[in-house]
């Protein structure tokens, strides 16, 4: 039986419903067992398409090990996981690239929710933790701006730039409950917005390999 996209998204996006349900539910050795199960998943989505840009997988692999730390409550694994997903954030940076013709406009409103966030969160951050933090926001900001300065004429551009945006929608989410007051159903809000960011940037970016080299061909015959 051929494993195509779609059943493999469907079999993911199963899994993240698991996982969030266990999550609500407090189940412990059930988020054990499904939390480290998502990115491989988008790993697996990625080789059976093909995926050649290895910074791709290097990014899930961060996360991968972010989403195992965060998964303890103790203040280390919180930096841990911290300094993980600031290595994916770095990795979808070089992924999408730097870009010398800016949005300007909408990049300011990515780095005005940035500093308006940080200055909000600062009063409640514990000592030691304001330089991690502000170190992490602005990798978090970047990869934004460099998701939405992509040429938006590019096969995948707006799933890209909708996972990054729903990227940061979750760990704006996390700040908020961790160092400010807790909110109701955060497992749902952070995993359903952290799962299908992963998905999209996935996705976005295996449209815009395979328009990459459906041009290349065409260039070649012509």
């Amino acid at each position: 039986m051929k494993i195509n996209f779609k059943s493999i998204s469907i079999a993911y996006f199963i899994l993240l419903v698991l996982e969030i349900w266990l999550s609500e539910n407090q189940i412990k050795l059930g988020i054990y067992l499904t939390k480290p199960l998502l990115m491989p998943f988008l790993m697996f989505l990625g080789m059976r398409h093909q995926l050649k840009n290895k910074i791709l997988y290097l990014a899930l692999f961060f996360s991968f090990l972010g989403d195992v730390f965060l998964m303890f409550d103790k203040e280390i694994f919180f930096l841990l996981g911290l300094g993980s997903f600031l290595l994916a954030q770095l990795s979808f940076i070089k992924l999408f690239g730097l870009h010398k013709k800016l949005k300007i406009i909408p990049s300011l409103l990515f780095a005005t929710y940035s500093v308006s966030y940080i200055s909000i969160l600062k009063p409640a951050l514990p000592n030691g933790m304001l330089i991690p933090v502000v170190l992490y926001c602005i990798s978090l900001t970047l990869m934004g701006i460099s998701a939405l300065n992509r040429n938006i004429l590019s096969k995948g551009y707006f799933a890209v730039l909708i996972g990054a945006i729903l990227f940061i929608i979750s760990d704006s989410i996390i700040a908020y409950t961790k160092f400010l007051n807790p909110i109701a159903f955060s497992s749902f809000w952070v995993m359903s917005t952290y799962g299908i960011a992963q998905w999209l940037i996935v996705k976005g970016w295996l449209d815009y390999e395979l328009d990459q080299e459906l041009k290349s061909t065409k260039m070649m015959i012509f």
